[in-house]
């Protein structure tokens, strides 16, 4: 019996440990993902992941490899991110970026993105793989794109937002446009971020959301126009990263005078859902000491949340966005504070919700909503900490301070339009103290923050947020600045073309017929290539305008062009402007004319080959390349306040330069023209053996030209159609050169000799190809079949101008070699004849007489 036990107990331990033993190895240490990867390191994420609200949070960190790591680039990589969660391996999409290499193709460290898995329950497991090999590119969808792009928009003229942009793509849909430069309304667009509704395909004002700013400002006086400004004018820009998880760029922006310059770093993580995120890092300085003037309530502004609403029962373009009704912040006394917001202001001041007075401090949670309530929709600025905001200031005060206003912008023309603005700045004013308006010159203030919006949470989904934002951003991979200067290309030309004949293309009546009868464009042009074309934008009211955005400094010519209907295109107005800062110029626009050149030489015959350019003051307006059987017309604006300028050019030669008035419109060229034949021998009095590269020139050309001729056969050539002139006449070899004055139509045809010689030199080998002397041993050279050199010792001295030659070896009569021989240079030849070395004859006799000795 208690042998049946033991046998039973010993059973069940059979069966059942295996089962346990497996289940603690599944929990302790997962087995291998995939055995050809070589290394994996465990990542411990800084949140829990046990609650809904962290699905899709983005981990953004720095890995650092203990082996070596095989990575091309951002593209062609090992690593991989993988995620064990019920006994089961889940590869999730992931990222890197900022490789640091410590050899080709090998990083040691790198940024990691990836997203919190929606099956994530915290109890999963989070590992990176990587290999020392190459792999295969892991393909991710590209869920992020970020484009540099330009806006604009003017239902009514002067009521327009226009601009450059970083556009910020996600699937497909446009979730946010940040600006580069330009204005919305009054509002420069440099660091705001613009907020797209969700499910938005093309951008635009019409479609934007909500409007936040990280720029730098105060007022210097008691107009709103005199507020001073770090969005005023774009230094640089550059997008750092790209990658299918997130992107990431650049913005560097300063004000009109230069004293305050903000520097952004703007980073868009792939989010799935619709609550969208953008996050901040926000520098910015301050040079010199400033004083705050007049509305004394921006007194030093690090950013706003901004909201246009617009109304309109007539223009359906001017219906766009809200004011919300409530502002919410947590505040200095660890308590979450509401303000009412009134969501149709009248008056045409600013009126403020919240002055500097109320004293609100942000809190150690530090952020502000700006939202419909506990539900529903709610725009938020978020930030890492109120505290050490201030890197340097003197006598500055720590902290984050909130002002809100809002005022009615417009009302005019069956429109409204309303603004509200949430700031947060300098911490100024404390209560019981006096306000701080000066701001001091060695002010720089740095921080991280993230502009987050919830479309049907309120509120409180901004405070779970706040929390898992000031976690997640203490553990983020920093990209290592660049010290370039990012894309130069950042400045805007606007071009109004007067006297187009707007009134066909008003949009009444396209909007009325259907059709649109004309339409104005431009074509803008560097160095003669063509840079770029723009379209006219015809405004409710107001003139049309064409924009061309994104332009480097240079000179640019704009060239105005009408088409009606189907018809060819007309040419009717043009300008030169220098870029170097933003501009709007205007150009005149006229009707076209045809101006015709005709260009024929004694004969009455077509010019070919003449380059004609048309001037005004000196710029090239048009230019053209004659043909051989038509003549030259170019269609161009009525001159009616200056006359063209037409030059032609021939071979160098100026063969017109003349005024062309408003009432002038055929310009005749003649040009005597001559053919000069040319024969060339050498010293030989044959065809010369080498190229000799013959080319007229003339001290009288314009353009200094070289005039190349026809070669009609060996030695012979022919200068076609040369204008009347003194010439020198070149040929060369090598270091050879000669030159020959001549005057065309004194000459026509010419012997030239070319007397470039080199020297030759022979030696003889035997047939075993050691030297012998050259007593008795004569020689004939020949060129192209003909005797040159007739019975010549070798050892003579031989001149030869270059050129192929045969080499014929003779003793007592018999050809014992033969050589042929290229002589472009002076040459030592050896030539091996029929002669037998006498050394085999010794040696065989030699042998004989030893056999001979040791038979007897």
């Amino acid at each position: 019996m208690r042998f049946k036990k033991i046998l039973l107990v010993y059973i069940l331990l059979i069966l059942f440990t295996p089962v346990v033993t497996i289940g603690i190895s599944a929990d302790s240490n997962p087995p291998t993902w995939d055995k050809s990867w070589s290394y994996r390191k465990e990542i411990v994420l800084p949140i829990s992941t046990n609650n809904s609200y962290e699905i899709f949070q983005p981990i953004d960190v720095d890995i650092k490899f203990d082996n070596l790591c095989w990575a091309e680039n951002e593209e062609k990589h090992s690593v991989r991110v993988v995620c064990w969660y019920e006994n089961e391996w889940h590869e999730l999409e992931s990222q890197i970026y900022d490789l640091d290499y410590n050899k080709p193709n090998f990083i040691s460290r790198c940024g990691l993105v990836f997203l919190i898995p929606e099956f994530a329950d915290g109890t999963e497991r989070y590992f990176v793989y990587y290999d020392n090999t190459e792999k295969k590119s892991p393909n991710y969808p590209d869920h992020v794109n970020v484009e540099d792009s330009y806006y604009y928009f003017e239902p009514i003229s002067g009521i327009s937002a226009e601009g450059d942009y970083y556009k910020i793509i996600e699937d497909g849909y446009v979730v946010y446009g940040v600006g580069q430069k330009g204005k919305v309304l009054d509002r420069r667009l440099s660091q705001v971020v613009i907020k797209e509704k969700p499910k938005t395909e093309d951008f635009g004002l019409i479609e934007s959301d909500i409007i936040a700013s990280f720029s730098f400002s105060y007022n210097d006086g008691f107009e709103e126009e005199d507020e001073i400004s770090s969005d005023y004018s774009l230094v640089s820009k550059e997008i750092t990263v790209d990658g299918n998880l997130m992107a990431e760029f650049r913005i560097v922006s300063e004000s009109k005078d230069e004293n305050l310059r903000t520097s952004n770093v703007y980073k868009y993580y792939y989010c799935p859902n619709k609550n969208k995120r953008i996050n901040v890092h926000v520098t910015h300085q301050v040079f010199n000491d400033v004083t705050v003037k007049g509305i004394i309530n921006v007194d030093g502004r690090y950013g706003a949340i901004i909201s246009y609403q617009s109304k309109s029962e007539k223009v359906q373009k001017m219906r766009f966005g809200e004011i919300l009704p409530f502002l919410h912040c947590y505040d200095e006394n660890n308590k979450i504070i509401e303000y009412e917001i009134n969501q149709n202001p009248e008056n045409k001041e600013r009126e403020w919700i919240v002055p500097y007075t109320d004293d609100v401090d942000l809190g150690e949670k530090a952020w502000l909503s700006y939202d419909e309530g506990k539900t529903g929709k709610a725009h938020a600025v978020i930030f890492s900490s109120n505290k050490n905001i201030i890197k340097t200031g003197t006598n500055e005060r720590d902290g984050i301070q909130l002002k809100a206003t809002e005022k009615e912008y417009l009302d005019a023309l069956g429109a409204e339009i309303d603004y509200a603005s949430i700031n947060f700045g300098r911490n100024s004013y404390e209560k019981g103290g006096n306000q701080d308006l000066d701001i001091p010159g060695d002010l720089f203030i740095e921080y991280d923050a993230e502009f987050y919006t919830s479309e049907e949470g309120g509120y409180p989904d901004v405070v779970k947020e706040s929390e898992i934002y000031r976690t997640l951003i203490k553990y983020r991979h920093v990209t290592e600045e660049d010290d370039g200067e990012g894309d130069q290309c950042i400045y805007r030309l606007g071009v109004i073309p007067r006297w187009t004949g707007e009134i066909f293309s008003h949009p009444l009546l396209n909007n009325l017929i259907k059709i649109n009868l004309t339409h104005v464009y431009a074509e803008l042009y560097q160095n003669d290539d063509l840079i770029s074309i723009g379209y006219a934008v015809k405004p409710f009211l107001g003139a049309p305008i064409i924009l061309f955005p994104k332009l480097a400094t240079g000179e640019y010519i704009v060239k105005v062009f009408l088409k009606v209907l189907n018809r060819t295109p007309k040419f009717i107005g043009f300008e030169t402007v220098e870029i170097n800062e933003d501009k709007t110029i205007n150009v005149l626009c006229t009707w076209p004319k045809n101006i015709i050149i005709l260009t024929r030489d004694q004969n009455g015959n077509y010019i070919e080959n003449t380059n004609i350019i048309l001037y005004k003051n000196e710029t090239v307006i048009a230019s053209n390349i004659t043909t051989g059987n038509s003549d030259t017309v170019f269609t161009v604006p009525i001159n009616i306040l200056q006359p063209y300028i037409l030059k032609a050019y021939y071979k160098g030669f100026k063969i017109s330069d003349e005024e062309i008035g408003v009432f002038k419109n055929e310009i005749y060229i003649r040009l005597d023209l001559y053919d000069l034949n040319i024969n060339i021998t050498d010293e030989l009095g044959l065809a010369p053996g080498v190229n000799v590269n013959p080319y007229i020139t003339s001290s009288m050309m314009n353009e200094k030209t070289s005039i190349n001729p026809q070669e009609i056969f060996s030695g012979k050539y022919l200068f076609t159609k040369i204008p009347s002139a003194f010439y020198d006449l070149y040929i060369s070899y090598g270091s050879f050169s000669d030159m020959f004055h001549i005057k065309v139509p004194n000459a026509k045809y010419l012997d030239i000799k070319f007397k470039a010689k080199y020297d030759l030199s022979i030696s003889l080998l035997n047939s075993r190809g050691s030297s012998i002397d050259s007593d008795g041993k004569k020689m004939n050279i020949f060129r192209d079949d003909i005797k040159i050199i007739d019975s010549a010792y070798v050892g003579d001295d031989i001149l030869l101008p270059p050129g192929k030659y045969t080499v014929k070896i003779y003793y007592r009569g018999s050809l014992i070699g033969v050589k042929n021989i290229n002589l472009i240079t002076d040459k030592n030849i050896k030539v091996a004849t029929k002669i037998e070395s006498v050394i085999p004859v010794l040696v065989t006799g030699l042998v004989l007489v030893f056999i001979a000795e040791m038979i007897l």
